[in-house]
């Protein structure tokens, strides 16, 4: 993308596309060169004008992508306002009962979970799930990751008996839909067993966690999810005084193994 630019003395969407402005962007982020990012975001936002449809999906990835670098910039308030107008351009696309309007909900969830603004994050996240069951329905895939995400924020609010119910019932979509030997399963055993251990139910933690280490495959893509399993039985452990046994898996989750 970069060649590309050089080569070009006047960029227009003809020659320069916004996809590819958009990987770029993320690139040049992950890379710590977060000027670059900006720069590239910005191009391509500016590529895109309001539409529909089509449009609409490629103007949001610029607006989402381009608050994402803003957010990692420390423009908190540049970020949320390029989250709320993607939500808006979903919505007077889509109507508010879309699975994209309820994904843009969950980010702007997400946004305001990372900032600390938990009880807007809470309201954010009850917004995106409602969408998603009246979208998707009670036994889709999609429902049980909103389920766990809203967990995630009631964890974080302390709320641990309702984080358990719903991460009970997303377990059971889970199991139903996609079975007891996958990644994802395996995952939410763990944010479960998390829950369990944040309410003094070590038993039942250790046990959930011995069962997420049985359900993840032999292949895994990503150090993500065993990293989590070790994680949250290295802090179960640590709570319970069992040092070297925490020590361990402290080790193996750095390990990603």
């Amino acid at each position: 993308v970069l060649r590309r630019r050089r080569r070009l003395a006047q960029p227009n969407p003809l020659t320069l596309s916004t996809d590819l402005l958009q990987v770029g962007s993320m690139v040049m982020a992950r890379g710590g060169d977060l000027d670059e990012a900006e720069s590239l975001s910005r191009e391509a936002l500016a590529l895109q004008e309001p539409g529909t449809g089509v449009v609409t999906r490629n103007r949001v990835w610029a607006l989402t992508s381009l608050s994402e670098v803003l957010l990692a910039r420390g423009d908190l308030a540049g970020a949320e306002e390029l989250l709320d107008q993607s939500l808006e351009e979903r919505r007077r696309t889509y109507g508010d009962l879309h699975p994209l309007v309820a994904e843009s909900l969950g980010e702007l969830g997400s946004f305001y979970a990372q900032v600390g603004r938990l009880d807007e994050a809470e309201a954010a996240t009850r917004q995106a799930l409602k969408v998603t069951l009246e979208t998707a329905g009670p036994q889709h895939t999609r429902y049980a990751g909103s389920l766990t995400w809203l967990a995630g924020v009631l964890s974080r609010k302390a709320k641990f008996e309702e984080a358990d119910s719903l991460t009970t019932q997303a377990l059971e979509i889970r199991a139903q839909a996609q079975g007891t030997g996958t990644a994802v399963y395996a995952e939410t055993l763990a944010i479960l067993a998390e829950i369990r251990t944040a309410r003094g139910m070590y038993e039942s933690a250790d046990s959930l966690l011995g069962l997420a280490l049985e359900a993840l495959p032999d292949h895994v893509e990503g150090a993500s999810v065993p990293r989590r399993i070790h994680s949250a039985l290295a802090d179960l452990y640590e709570k319970t005084g069992r040092h070297e046994e925490s020590a361990r898996h402290r080790a193996l989750a750095a390990a990603g193994l």
